[in-house]
This record gives structure tokens, sequence and C-alpha cells, in this order.
């Protein structure tokens, strides 16, 4: 994703003063550096403001060899998301500096996050979303759900808002865990009868994911 340069804010965040506001003590092994690199606003990215987002925030996170696992880094990214009271994207940059991962954290501006584990919060794709993809939008909240449902391996829903979009993301993640535990299972088995039984929940799983507006594979 591309920004006007209007919108650079390049401020450094030290780690300290995210301990000193609640970060727990494993956060800086996780960590390396947080640049504060844009902040979009209709001042600086031409877009309106709702009710639901006035404000996008953009850092550029450095992890430590660490914080590898997604797990791990979902954690990390739970930690800034929490702390910023606006909706917030991080761009994970590699040992040279370059995006490598893009996540998105689909929240309301002042809102709290939505669901019961980090991975729902988050909407992640390891190939980075192309600058078009926010192109004829008009608000910062469409574009937030654009650009999660990019990541995310989600269909947009015209008209839908962050709220509605970030439920939707969390039972369509849902679903996706409830189906690769069932391929699991499946490779496992091997009485017949209970393949087929199997087989049959998989395909009820997979209507349910593409009723839900996502494709079986999120990644990018």
């Amino acid at each position: 994703m591309t920004f006007p340069q209007i919108a650079a804010f390049g401020r450094k965040i030290p780690l300290a003063q995210l301990k000193s506001k609640g970060a727990p003590p494993k956060f800086s092994t996780w960590v390396r550096s947080i640049r504060w690199a844009y902040k979009l606003s209709p001042a600086t990215f031409n877009l309106a403001v709702t009710p639901g987002v006035k404000e996008i925030e953009v850092l550029d996170v450095a992890l430590r060899a660490e914080c590898k696992g997604e797990r791990t880094q979902a954690l990390a990214l739970e930690v800034l998301c929490r702390m910023i009271p606006n909706p917030c994207a991080f761009r994970l940059l590699d040992d040279d500096g370059q995006v490598m991962e893009e996540v998105v954290c689909p929240k309301a501006s002042g809102g709290a996050l939505f669901g019961d584990s980090p991975q729902y919060r988050l909407c992640r794709g390891h190939g980075v979303a192309e600058p078009d993809v926010l192109s004829g939008v008009t608000t910062l909240e469409s574009a937030l759900v654009r650009w999660g449902a990019a990541l995310a391996g989600m269909f947009v829903r015209e008209g839908e808002g962050i709220l509605a979009f970030a439920e939707r993301h969390y039972r369509l993640e849902s679903l996706r865990a409830d189906l690769a535990n069932l391929e699991r299972k499946f490779g496992r088995e091997i009485q017949l009868d209970r393949k087929y039984e199997l087989a049959k929940e998989r395909l009820k799983l997979q209507h349910d994911i593409a009723e839900t507006g996502g494709s079986v594979e999120k990644r990018l």
C-alpha cells in the first residue's frame, strides 16, 4: 500500500514509553522498533470521516527473531492495538527494512477490539495489498474495510461498516479454524464411512465460508 507524502508522520515510538503504559515485560523481546509512519485523516488522505472511523494510524514494526510465529506476532500487535485509540494498520518489516506483511486491526475509533482471540482481531496478508485496493472509496471507514478485506481474503459488501465487518471477519476466521481442524481429522481417519461423514461436514463448512463472504484460502 502506498500513501501520499502529506500523510507521512515518521515518529519513532520508544519501547520504554509503551512499557510505562502497560505493555507486558516480554514486549521488548518481540519488537525491535516501532515507527509511526502515517496518519490517515481527511487532511492527509482526502477521505471523509464517519462516526466509526475518524483517523487511521499506520505503524512500521520491526520484529525480533524471537517473534516470527504468527501467534506471537498477533499478541505483540494486539498490545499496540489496545493502546492506540484509532483503528490501525501495521507494516511488518524484514531485517532490511522492507515490508514483508501488512496487518489491519479492524476496530472503530475509540472502540474495543472484537473477538476472543488475537487472530480474530487482525486481518493479515503475507503479500502486500495492491495500491489500488482503495480505489473508489470515499470515507476512511470504507477504506479500512476494503484494506482489511483484501488482506483477509474476504469479499467486500456494499455499505458494510467497520463493526459489521469485524463481526463477519470473526465468524469467517472461526469457520476457517473449524475447517482446518476437520481437514486434519479427515487425513487421519481410515474408516470409509467416517471419511464420508467428514467429507459432508467439509462441504458444509466450505459453503458457510462462501456465504460469510470469504475464500477458504485467506492469504494474498
